[in-house]
């Protein structure tokens, strides 16, 4: 689809004058871009026609993939977004798929701007924006949300988008591996305690509630900030780690106040409530953050161990009981009595203490590639102060990429006797992809 015909066409180079900036409908107005919305597609839809073409919607987590389905809506590169949630942004490269009805979709028509560019800039002006289930974020109200919208020529604009997919392709990589270990001590897990459904070693059973101090973080939407404290929300404990990589920031007052129920120690476990549940991680980094729409489990004298206690919220059984807490929902919830009430098997000290010697060893490797994540959040938000902050200009800049990339490619580890990993895990690399909340 090219420029519609019945809208104004400004002249070529109209767009990377500095004296030009837009709101995202005006880009619409003259024709540069074209808004949608997605369509009604169900489970049962995608049941009933099975194929392999994806279909995103509002999902919490990953890419917004809800399924695989037998008919597609685009082919093309498109923009889509969350409209019902947090107005999250998503670049889809060309393939086929579909978006659904809670989702809204951008087509750049003209070859002047890079979609992938426009994504990278929406995102940035996302960060100061709060969409939330009041504030939707549908067309008609991004159309004026988004301002101050201006593009380098597109030879600039490729150099940038080329910097941020080198660093989200190496970040891609690290976060596989940490899949890897992951998936690692689940497996052990299940050699030394069994089937926990059908409790085949005999172990006696308490409600997590009675061995261990189970909170949750704040419900509440406080103001976000370009700089602060980070509020940590599901999307940013992923692969069982904390992930600083896509976080919101507020106040030190909202900071405080949250804290003063939900202080999030070391030792402690995060665990999301709503969307992807079962996803627990033991905290530790000693950097301040603040949590919102997780559970915080927190261990007292003669608690079970909370290497052990964050195995068995990975494992099968736990899901098994979100599964049936979940019957006919659209959107896992479960609630803070329904984690304070699941019975939570008790080996002994020793078999528990044997186990996480072993995760202690599978760690060490983690640790390594967690250290480049970090370092990661640090290096992508600076470039996209950089490029997108509110200091930026279209003024062409000299496009570096630091050696960074290049370091990281050559680290590697191996799961053969849980080996340490080499020199170059530990070294700086990209960012995440803004990805891991999936609004798609």
């Amino acid at each position: 689809m090219g420029l519609a015909k019945d809208h104004k066409v400004l002249p070529s180079g109209v767009l990377s004058s500095d004296a030009n900036y837009f709101t995202l409908g005006e880009l619409e107005s003259l024709g540069y871009i074209t808004l949608g919305r997605g369509k009604v597609i169900s489970k049962e839809d995608i049941k009933n026609v099975p194929g392999n073409f994806p279909v995103y919607s509002s999902s919490a987590t990953g890419a917004g993939e809800i399924g695989r389905y037998g008919l597609y809506m685009f082919e093309d590169e498109r923009i889509t977004w969350s409209i019902d949630g947090g107005g999250r942004l998503f670049y889809r490269p060309k393939h086929k798929y579909s978006v659904t009805n809670v989702c809204g979709w951008l087509k750049v028509n003209t070859p002047e701007i890079s979609t992938r560019y426009l994504h990278l800039l929406l995102t940035a002006r996302w960060e100061r924006l709060v969409f939330d289930y009041t504030y939707k974020a549908h067309p008609s109200v991004i159309r004026d949300a988004y301002k101050g919208l201006c593009f380098p020529g597109r030879a600039q604009q490729d150099k940038v988008t080329d910097v941020f997919d080198k660093l989200e392709s190496v970040v891609s990589n690290r976060n596989r591996q940490l899949s890897q270990l992951n998936q690692l001590v689940k497996s052990r897990f299940v050699e030394m305690f069994g089937d926990l459904v059908k409790n085949d070693k005999g172990w006696p059973f308490l409600p997590l509630g009675k061995v261990c101090d189970v909170r949750d973080g704040t419900h509440a939407s406080p103001q976000y900030l370009m700089s602060g404290y980070p509020l940590m929300t599901s999307k940013n404990f992923t692969n069982g780690y904390e992930d600083f990589s896509d976080v919101k920031l507020i106040s030190k007052e909202d900071f405080e106040e949250i804290n003063r129920r939900s202080r999030v120690d070391v030792g402690d476990i995060v665990m999301p409530m709503i969307g992807t549940i079962g996803n627990p991680v033991i905290i530790t980094t000693r950097r301040e953050f603040a949590i919102k729409n997780v559970s915080l489990i927190k261990f007292v004298f003669g608690s079970p161990i909370n290497v052990f206690v964050k195995a068995v919220l990975s494992s099968q059984y736990f899901q098994r009981v979100v599964d049936e807490k979940n019957r006919g929902n659209t959107q896992k919830f479960i609630a803070l009595s329904d984690i304070r009430g699941f019975n939570i098997p008790l080996p002994p000290l020793a078999l528990q203490r044997e186990f996480a010697a072993f995760v202690e060893k599978v760690d060490k490797l983690a640790a390594a590639v967690k250290r480049g994540l970090e370092a990661a959040d640090r290096l992508y938000r600076q470039q996209m102060q950089e490029f997108f902050g509110e200091t930026a200009t279209k003024t062409t800049k000299t496009i570096e990429m630091t050696k960074t990339t290049k370091t990281a490619n050559a680290g590697g580890f191996s799961l053969s006797g849980l080996s340490t990993p080499s020199q170059g895990l530990n070294s700086p690399v990209g960012h995440r992809a803004k990805g891991g909340n999936a609004n798609g």
